[in-house]
């Protein structure tokens, strides 16, 4: 909740009231920074706000974490929203295996031990009632070039959760956040240097974060059980993946050698249709 999406989705509940949000990352001095502009931009809410720093990489705290929130929420709690993650923008072979292996702790393991641990401790199946909500991708439902540790993470994290519901749904609720590319860190983020995408093709994050809020309190939540925030492109590619199968091959293979092109040529993350269109053309009249 310290960037992003997530400190948008902080100020979206402050916005819509809720009773109390307990904010959570590594980065406390950001966490108290996210937490002031929220008071501030919507100073009649009456929503408290918490602090409870959490180390993904820091499996043996888990436990202490899980319980602190307990604490602090003083009676429980209701939601939990798991929104971490790290990006990746090269080719799979060039993707080390501690490269890999922190992906797939911070996307998708950290997560459900987060989650288990919280349901257990809270005892929300003994309360008969929980409800998750996941930030997924949309390389989750159709990957593409240069994110193949990162897609595997988030569609194994998709699955996971989705699969959960399937079992507990008598009193768990779960909702899956396909999320296109958006205006965050993520490339920023990156220990290695990547031009981030156009911005014509990001969604603003506090737009993703309302269309998440208003998903999730919803009386028709069912109707929301995947969440897809993205722009036409993003829409496009999802609808394409899902119905048309070999049409997406082939489009999507005509993209991944577009898109790698871009990488090679100054470490671009190129998802805008122009970029790809002209690095196509390029390779065909060379």
């Amino acid at each position: 909740a310290s960037s992003g999406i997530g400190a948008s989705l902080v100020c979206a509940l402050v916005e819509a009231r809720a009773k109390h949000v307990i904010l959570s990352s590594r980065r406390l001095e950001n966490l108290e920074m996210v937490s002031k502009r929220c008071r501030m931009q919507f100073p009649e809410s009456s929503t408290r706000l918490s602090v409870v720093p959490y180390d993904a990489m820091a499996t043996e705290t888990t436990e202490e974490v899980v319980l602190k929130a307990i604490q602090v929420s003083d009676g429980g709690i209701d939601i939990l929203i798991l929104n971490g993650g790290v990006y990746q923008s090269k080719p799979a072979i060039e993707t080390s295996m501690a490269e890999t292996n922190k992906i797939t702790r911070i996307n998708f393991q950290a997560p459900v031990e987060l989650s288990n641990e919280l349901i257990r401790k809270d005892r929300w199946k003994e309360r008969g009632h929980g409800h998750l909500v996941v930030s997924a991708s949309l390389v989750s439902k159709g990957p593409h070039a240069l994110c193949s540790s990162y897609a595997a993470s988030k569609a194994a994290l998709k699955n996971y959760f989705q699969t959960l519901s399937t079992e507990e749904f008598s009193w768990l609720k779960v909702q899956t956040v396909i999320i296109g590319a958006t205006k965050t860190n993520l490339w920023q983020n990156l220990n290695y240097s990547v031009h981030p995408p156009d911005e014509s093709v990001l969604m603003d994050p506090d737009r993703v974060a309302h269309l998440v809020v208003r998903a999730m309190t919803c009386q028709f939540w069912w109707f929301f059980y995947e969440i897809w925030t993205t722009k036409n492109i993003g829409w496009m590619y999802l609808v394409v993946s899902n119905y048309a199968p070999s049409l997406f091959y082939l489009a999507n293979h005509l993209i991944g050698v577009a898109r790698q092109i871009s990488f090679q040529r100054n470490h671009s993350d190129a998802l805008d249709l122009k970029t790809i269109i002209a690095d196509l053309a390029g390779l065909l009249w060379s």
